[in-house]
């Protein structure tokens, strides 16, 4: 209920194209609600397990897009910390929406409220400190998942796989990607190149900001 009010709260403050809007929020007897903008369309994760690997130009225009919904939550002190194709949702009209602000904490928060819990899913596009589970965790790491939605998206498949999540987090930590994989299938030296820099391990080599 806690994570539900806070994630409500975001929802209702927040004003920006690329972020789902939310109304209003309260309680009506015992219920708890909050009220949303209706999205038509699919989730980016929708649309890969449909089509496989997106085209490249249409997959930044995604990137960027959401970049921007980064950018204004980083400006309001916020670090989403759930980036993934499943929370990115694209309209019928075309344009797109960052959603789900249930992990979102203030930047450099070194408390995580002891209702939230990582799900298995959400190991796929993980920084690795998240995955050590690092205090202080910032925009890079926000940064890091959008790589790695990033290459789900042209690749058509998730960056690190395992037998659980405990393997899949070990990975994010310490296993380099797969640049002859990447190669082969054919991907932009440019777009190798962002994959790259926006997972770097070391989250000082990474873009900054997501306006960088």
């Amino acid at each position: 209920l806690a994570s539900f009010l806070r994630e409500a709260g975001l929802l209702v403050q927040f004003e920006h194209p690329n972020l789902v809007k939310g109304f209003d929020k309260g309680r009506n007897g015992p219920l708890v609600y909050v009220a949303m903008e209706f999205l038509e369309g699919e989730s980016v994760q929708d649309r890969v397990d449909r089509d496989g690997g997106m085209e490249e130009a249409r997959s930044l225009e995604i990137i960027l897009d959401t970049a921007k919904a980064l950018e204004y939550i980083q400006g309001h002190g916020i670090v989403h910390r759930d980036i993934k194709p499943g929370n990115i949702m694209i309209l019928k009209s075309g344009e797109v929406k960052l959603c789900d602000l249930g992990f979102a904490l203030p930047i450099g928060s070194k408390d995580t409220p002891a209702e939230q819990e990582t799900t298995s899913g959400t190991v796929q596009y993980m920084s690795p400190e998240q995955a050590r589970g690092a205090g202080d965790i910032d925009t890079r790491a926000d940064i890091y998942s959008l790589g790695a939605t990033l290459y789900h998206m042209v690749m058509g498949e998730v960056p690190f796989k395992g037998g659980d999540s405990i393997e899949v987090m070990a990975k994010q930590v310490m296993e380099a990607l797969n640049s002859s994989e990447i190669k082969n299938r054919r991907i932009s030296k440019h777009m190798h190149y962002f994959i790259e820099r926006m997972m770097s391990k070391d989250k000082a080599l990474r873009y900054t900001t997501p306006r960088e």
